[in-house]
């Protein structure tokens, strides 16, 4: 059952090793996700959380990682059960499973293409990644052509996994790109190369937009410690 949320600032939708049962998508305001080490990610209007509640469906027992709390009072959040992502495709519509693969996609495009910006000497690097961008790219239409829920829920545990090894990567690799504003206008610039009159372009562009965004909050942060 759907079960529709109002924040207020500060307040938390999910706590970190809280079962993880439900999605949600945000309606209205921001949310952050953060761990003891500060802000991992900032979550806006329209855009998904909470995905690994998917594969609770394949009989694996899921936690939160990190916890999720309002940034702005009356932030409104829409939570609903995994199930119902499955009952979309028995009802003969996958609008919800094209946002989710089309979000995981952003999402692990983002990653690559920051570590890409933030190393731009390391040409043999940079090739490997953007092939890997380039492929996802590539592969988008047959991701929006897929109806078949067992098509769709093997092809979202592959995104899944891919964008958990991209978020390690860029961890590693890059970590917060805090005060240094040309990694992030390199990668927007590159997702206009890649994904120029894409549909996939509005998510990276919200994605790359939300991570500058959270550069700002970080920086609040460390002023105020």
């Amino acid at each position: 059952m759907l079960r529709k949320v109002t924040l207020a600032k500060g307040a938390l939708l999910w706590d970190a090793g809280d079962g993880a049962r439900t999605l949600a998508v945000v309606e209205k305001g921001r949310l952050a996700v953060r761990s003891d080490k500060g802000y991992l990610s900032l979550i806006g209007p329209k855009m998904i959380l909470g995905e690994a509640a998917l594969l609770t469906l394949d009989g694996e027992s899921q936690t939160r990682t990190a916890a999720v709390e309002a940034l702005e009072d009356d932030t409104a959040v829409v939570e609903y059960p995994a199930s119902m992502v499955k009952d979309t495709f028995d009802a003969g519509t996958s609008t919800v499973g094209v946002h989710l693969l089309m979000t995981l996609v952003s999402q692990t495009c983002k990653n690559y293409l920051l570590i890409v910006s933030a190393h731009p000497k390391r040409t043999s690097t940079a090739l490997l990644l953007k092939n890997q961008v380039q492929a996802l790219s590539l592969a988008i239409p047959q991701l929006k052509a897929i109806a078949a829920w067992d098509e769709f829920f093997w092809t979202f545990k592959f995104l899944y996994t891919q964008r958990l090894e991209s978020d390690r990567m860029r961890a590693r690799l890059v970590g917060d790109v805090r005060g240094d504003s040309t990694v992030l206008a390199q990668a927007s610039q590159m997702v206009q190369e890649f994904f120029k009159g894409q549909d996939i372009a509005t998510y990276l562009d919200e994605y790359m937009a939300a991570e500058k965004e959270k550069q700002s909050w970080l920086e609040v942060e460390r002023k105020y410690k």
